[in-house]
């Protein structure tokens, strides 16, 4: 059973990275409006796939599958992406890295959440898949928090304490020069940067998942946030050709007649068939390993 306000809030980080790479706007980082388009969006992608993980909690195999599938989207996308910076190899990556962490106690996943907001305040500097615009330290950490967020049982704590740590990241991203470990600004994986998308990713899923708690559903917004992976996509292939609002409106229209006849979309439809396969694969691998040793 799908969570509207999960899905709602996949709709708004694909609305709002579609902004951010076609509007004036999302170009402009000098103002309040311009820092929002700048790295939240993409943080929150990489927040709710943590969150999907945490819900999901299948077979380590099929999240390693899942992620190399990603990651060879992003190569095949990038040809056709222009200016645009695909974020699909980091968040395959961060998925790999931690297939087998979903289901491990509260205090265990909050030490590796340490550890890698640690490690992005040192690791962001090295540059290539380290460094900007998406630090994998910083995108790991990000996926941590969502399994985290997950566990929250007070979502109105949520919103409030996430909203200050973006109001926080946002002022000194304006206002304050600070030390390269500690940076606030999008896409440098600082510690500020780190905790302040992790405080907007919370605050967006909390406020999403608190307003359709009282909502029954999303006509438009929740098919398209049912099927993000095909229309990001689309999106990257066709962003040289068509303008934000074109693009917003295309796929909602795509998304609602998609779900009227399909209960996936079908990128996503793929990825489920291939990593069925592939964990019946290994499971049968395996239990035959078993029975020969046997």
């Amino acid at each position: 059973m799908r969570i509207v306000g999960i899905d709602v809030a996949r709709a708004v980080a694909l609305i709002a990275m579609v902004a951010a790479h076609l509007t004036v706007t999302g170009a402009n980082t000098l103002g309040i409006v311009g820092q929002l388009l700048y790295g939240f969006p993409a943080a929150l992608f990489a927040f709710l796939a943590g969150i999907s993980m945490s819900l999901m909690r299948p077979h380590p195999v099929t999240f390693l599958v899942r992620g190399l599938i990603l990651i060879i989207l992003h190569f095949v996308l990038v040809p056709f992406a222009g200016s645009i910076e695909v974020v699909l190899l980091p968040l395959g990556l961060s998925m790999m890295l931690l297939a087998f962490v979903p289901s491990w106690s509260t205090p265990r996943l909050s030490a590796v959440g340490i550890i890698v907001i640690a490690l992005s305040a040192t690791t962001s500097q090295l540059g290539g898949i380290f460094g900007a615009p998406y630090p994998l330290a910083m995108w790991v950490a990000l996926m941590v928090a969502g399994m985290l967020f997950n566990r929250i049982k007070h979502l109105n704590i949520a919103v409030l304490v996430g909203g200050a740590l973006a109001i926080a990241d946002i002022y000194l991203r304006l206002h304050v020069v600070l030390p390269v470990w500690l940076d606030a600004n999008g896409h440098t994986g600082g510690i500020i940067d780190v905790l302040g998308s992790i405080g907007m990713s919370a605050a967006v899923v909390a406020l999403c998942r608190l307003l359709y708690s009282v909502i029954p559903a999303s006509p438009v917004l929740q098919p398209m946030g049912s099927m993000t992976l095909t229309l990001y996509c689309l999106h990257i292939l066709t962003s040289e050709y068509l303008s934000f609002v074109v693009t917003v409106i295309a796929a909602a229209v795509i998304a609602v007649v998609w779900k009227h006849f399909f209960t996936r979309g079908p990128l996503e439809a793929g990825v489920a068939n291939i990593t069925k396969t592939a964990k019946e694969n290994y499971e049968t691998r395996t239990h035959s390993s078993a029975r020969s040793n046997g």
